[in-house]
Order: structure tokens, then C-alpha cells, then sequence
């Protein structure tokens, strides 16, 4: 089984810039990163259905075509 990452970067100007919107030090915002994070990893394990569906039918559809 192949494993997929995803990596999700900010810049050290981005990260400024969401503590300064949100008003948190630099700790605080990455701890709130890895929470949010950890429930996106969720959310697609969870409703990944959709989207295996949608992949079955456009791979149906290339192999009918070529």
C-alpha cells in the first residue's frame, strides 16, 4: 500500500499574520494548527466516500474512452 502525506506549510509571515488576526502567541497557534489539522485528517477519513465514489466514476469514464 502506497501511503499518501499532505503537508500544509505557512510562512513565517503568514504565521505572523494569523497571530496577530487571532491574537495568540506563537505556542498557542500552533497547538491551534495541530487541533485543526488533526480534524481535516477526520473530516476526510470520514466522508471520503464521496470522493471514492467521484474517482471510481471519472476512472470509468477515462478507460471507456481510451
Amino acid at each position: 500500500m502506497i501511503e499518501k502525506k499532505m503537508t500544509i506549510a505557512f510562512t513565517g509571515g503568514e504565521l505572523e499574520r494569523l497571530e496577530k488576526k487571532y491574537g495568540c502567541d506563537r505556542k498557542t497557534l500552533n497547538l491551534a494548527i495541530d487541533y485543526a489539522r488533526a480534524q481535516f485528517e477526520e473530516h476526510i477519513a470520514s466522508n471520503l466516500h464521496d470522493e471514492v465514489d467521484d474517482a471510481t466514476m471519472d476512472i470509468k469514464k477515462e478507460l471507456h474512452y481510451n
